[in-house]
């Protein structure tokens, strides 16, 4: 990736995104602790970590010029509790 630009292959994804066929990824963790831990002190973690990473809190925006050219901005109204949650 080049500076804040997506790449030819974000772009083609991000057009193939839809309904029917979505491009979205997810990811499945389990975790076996020696010792219990409650899962709502490994959630704060995990999101205390992800919000460390610049990525993770930007969003996509298309811009008119250049047509088609999309780039990475910081989302003003990210929320990591919609991102990284516990499921029991």
């Amino acid at each position: 990736m080049t500076g804040n630009h997506l790449t030819g292959l974000d772009t083609a994804f991000l057009c193939l995104d839809g309904p029917s066929s979505p491009m979205n990824l997810g990811a499945v963790a389990t975790f076996s602790p020696r010792q219990p831990v409650h899962p709502t002190r490994l959630v704060a973690l995990l999101a205390e970590r992800a919000e460390r990473i610049p990525r993770l809190r930007q969003r996509v925006r298309h811009t008119w010029f250049p047509p088609g050219r999309s780039h990475w901005t910081e989302d003003p109204h990210f929320d990591v509790s919609r991102h990284v949650f516990a499921h029991r």
